[in-house]
């Protein structure tokens, strides 16, 4: 299981967490690079919700409930989709990019049985169970 788009303030426990802060880049990545992620994330599978909500880190603005996606390989929060729409300096992971732009046509829907897998395992890290 691979994460992007984790921010420490919000998912404390998962590998690949950065400080919110750290998340902005110096400039802003090509509009067309960033579409590429958002279309693709939003074609995600969703595998888990809590019942906590989520605001902007940044101006506070409410994003919604909390909930957690997958393409099968790749997890992410709900919350990376609307900072990379809000914020045209995000970063976004290069190895991601290239994953998203290697397996953009096809989004494969995953099987209520994948699903729970991966959010069993999720919920592992999630709870600080694994590392």
């Amino acid at each position: 299981m691979k994460f992007t788009g984790f921010v420490k303030e919000v998912d404390k426990n998962i590998p690949s967490e950065h400080n919110f802060s750290e998340m902005f880049q110096n400039g802003n990545s090509p509009a067309e690079y960033r579409q590429t992620i958002i279309d693709y994330l939003e074609k995600g599978n969703c595998f888990g919700t809590t019942m906590s909500s989520i605001h902007d880190l940044k101006d506070g603005e409410l994003i919604g409930g909390c909930s957690y996606y997958t393409d099968g390989v790749y997890c992410w929060p709900i919350y990376y989709t609307y900072y990379l729409k809000k914020y045209p300096n995000f970063y976004i992971d290069p190895t991601f990019y290239e994953h998203v732009r290697n397996n953009s046509r096809d989004t494969e829907i995953l099987s209520e049985a994948q699903l729970d897998d991966i959010d069993a395992l999720f919920s592992k890290y999630w709870s600080g169970q694994l590392q």
